[in-house]
């Protein structure tokens, strides 16, 4: 692995825990539709592509009516339900603090991404938020990644770091020509033979160590 020269990250359990937003959402919904309830790990299964994919995945050809209920349920909810996961603020912080640009990449809905972005009060960490639709394609493929790196003037390279925590995050990763980061949240991501990944739970705090580490920077002994 190279010394990054800019980091992209995806939003959505890779930096903060939407679990419970999307999972209450499906089940509203489901619900109002006169379908059965979904366990958190049957609907885990499902959800690492975008709305578009999964709600056809469950509710077939009545998909299409069933999508504004949907969203209206995740505007009402993501926000107060929105937790950061552990470090994550602290990393961005020294990631910034350390000069190196950052971009997100997500396949959540580009309005509810800035939302919760600008909720947080992190817009200053990012240079570029591209949520779902604004690039031809969303991820597997990799046309977000290109388009962060156009809005950024840059090209791709494997001095430039794309961390997810799902098979298609590496995919989009890798098809850019950037240097994917897995973190270990998804045991099909194994399968990918990934260079490089960190395990769950202390995602952010070994990223934060890893990222001092090629910078030759002196890493702090408790930095919790």
């Amino acid at each position: 692995m190279k010394k990054p020269h800019a980091i992209l990250f995806d939003w959505d359990n890779t930096l903060v825990n939407t679990w419970e937003v999307l999972h209450q959402a499906v089940n509203e919904t489901l619900d109002h539709y006169n379908h059965p309830a979904w366990e958190l790990e049957e609907f885990k299964k499902y959800s690492h592509g975008t709305t578009i994919d999964l709600l056809p995945s469950i509710f077939k050809d009545k998909w299409s009516e069933a999508a504004p209920f949907y969203y209206q349920r995740v505007e009402k909810l993501h926000l107060e339900k929105l937790q950061v996961l552990p470090h994550a603020k602290k990393l961005l912080e020294f990631l910034f603090e350390q000069n190196i640009p950052m971009a997100l990449i997500s396949n959540k809905r580009s309005d509810f991404l800035k939302k919760e972005v600008a909720h947080l009060g992190w817009d200053s960490f990012f240079e570029v938020v591209i949520g779902a639709g604004d690039a031809a394609r969303d991820k597997p493929h990799p046309d977000p990644i290109l388009l962060a790196f156009e809005k950024m003037q840059t090209q791709p390279s494997l001095n430039h770091w794309y961390v997810g925590d799902t098979t298609i995050d590496w995919q989009a990763g890798q098809d850019s020509g950037c240097q994917p980061i897995a973190l270990w949240t998804d045991p099909s991501l194994l399968e990918m033979k990934p260079s490089f990944y960190l395990p769950y739970l202390k995602d952010c705090l070994d990223f934060q160590a890893t990222v001092a580490n090629f910078l030759s920077l002196p890493i702090e002994k408790n930095i919790a």
